[in-house]
């Protein structure tokens, strides 16, 4: 009783000082916890706001967008609603910081590259692959429309973000349903587009990597947005099962991007078998099936089976008997 009437004594002592001053005081000799506050996450939901969910009460100390201020209103205590001065352009990234404080006068500082999102992305899936490429076949990725829409601002990368070391976005394309894309990703079509086997189009794409695809054990991952922090569309996960160290992939970053997959449940087996690979037999989704974010979901079609802009295939390759 008589620490509480001590402590009393001082707070009233200090009546006259500034009520930061005195907070700061009240903060020490109540041992107040002096953890910062921590994003939980950041929502880009449109081209003209985002959310950002903290894990305490909070107020913001600074917000901007590219050095200018932003306008912001508290959807609760520990959320907040962030509206940009002019839309945000799908393929353009933007730098996002802001500075916050928890209500003991904690404070955290955030910086986030965001871009605006489409709300009219396709539902879109990896087809057909191929990372052993040729002069005459060379390394390309299929992706197939399964809804209409337009894939402006999909970010295409061999590897999750941060662990990539290429990615390119997709210009803006209105697809229809049974559409192709075409990723030539390090050498160029002969041309844009073409007429397909069912009468959709196939939109041929450079993506001008200067690397190439990883041979036998990698990985390749389609974003939402073109920072690559929006939802995951679709991942492929590829391996010959032979290297000796980073769960037998060989590389840190795929091991890394492989890891993060599975634990955001975007891949749930072990990877697609990529030894009997070769430039003219590549690794192929069924057609028709569902995605399960499985190896299942995938085959290795015979030699010289490959359709790239067209239906796949489903001529599977039987390695002979050893």
């Amino acid at each position: 009783m008589k620490y509480f009437i001590y402590f009393l004594l001082i707070l009233l002592s200090l009546i006259g000082c500034q009520s930061q001053e005195l907070g700061d005081i009240f903060n020490m000799l109540s041992a107040n916890d002096k953890t910062l506050p921590c994003l939980l996450s950041l929502n880009v939901e449109s081209t003209n706001s985002a959310s950002a969910q903290f894990d305490e009460d909070i107020v913001v100390v600074k917000a901007t967008l590219d050095g200018e201020k932003l306008q912001y209103k508290k959807l609760s205590s520990s959320k907040l609603q962030l509206t940009f001065p002019k839309p945000l352009s799908v393929s353009e990234a933007k730098e996002l910081y802001l500075i916050v404080e928890d209500l003991h006068g904690n404070s955290s500082s955030f910086i986030f590259t965001i871009s605006g999102r489409n709300d009219r992305i396709p539902n879109i899936k990896i087809t057909e692959f191929s990372s052993k490429g040729t002069a005459t076949q060379p390394d390309r990725i299929e992706l197939l429309a399964y809804t209409e829409g337009n894939t402006e601002g999909i970010y295409c990368a061999n590897g999750t973000k941060g662990n990539e070391t290429f990615g390119f976005t997709l210009p803006s394309i209105d697809v229809k349903r049974g559409d192709y894309i075409v990723i030539y990703w390090s050498s160029k079509p002969e041309k844009e587009s073409f007429t397909n086997n069912t009468g959709n189009t196939t939109y041929q794409i450079e993506a001008k990597s200067s690397v190439k695809l990883a041979t036998n054990n990698g990985c390749f991952v389609l974003y939402d947005t073109i920072s690559g922090n929006g939802e995951i569309i679709d991942a492929l996960v590829y391996s010959d099962n032979e290297a000796t160290t980073y769960s037998g992939f060989g590389n840190a970053k795929v091991e890394k991007s492989y890891k993060e997959l599975v634990a955001d449940f975007e891949w749930i087996d072990e990877p697609v078998y990529s030894k009997h690979t070769t430039s003219t037999r590549t690794i192929n989704r069924f057609n028709g099936t569902d995605d399960t974010n499985r190896n299942i979901d995938f085959y290795i079609c015979d030699t010289k089976c490959l359709t790239f802009g067209n239906s796949n295939n489903e001529k599977i390759y039987t390695p002979p008997a050893e």
